[in-house]
């Protein structure tokens, strides 16, 4: 698991090494989850808080695209989520 980005930098580099294209899964976490307890619940806060239909925090989705662009990559959070629409577009249709 990659916990800082100086590790995702580092696998990025790594597959880059072997082939043109990597797809990257990075998710916003939240702290003090044990991510070692599965028993077929999810376990981080992206999965939960789909289930509580609860939206991901604007700031982190930020963090997440910014460092992934950063290391050359893209992130989908922006098109795929819409984190937009709820900071720059609040009364449009959902």
């Amino acid at each position: 698991m990659q916990i800082a980005y100086g590790d995702l930098k580092a696998r990025i580099d790594m597959v880059r090494n072997k082939t043109e294209s990597l797809i990257v899964g990075a998710y916003m976490g939240e702290s003090g989850i044990d991510y070692t307890v599965l028993a077929g619940k999810a376990t981080n806060s992206v999965g939960k808080n789909v289930f509580a239909s609860k939206p991901l925090q604007a700031d982190a989705a930020f963090l997440v695209d910014a460092t992934v662009v950063a290391a050359g990559g893209y992130h989908m959070s922006i098109a795929a989520l819409n984190v937009f629409q709820s900071c720059l577009l609040p009364n449009s249709i959902p």
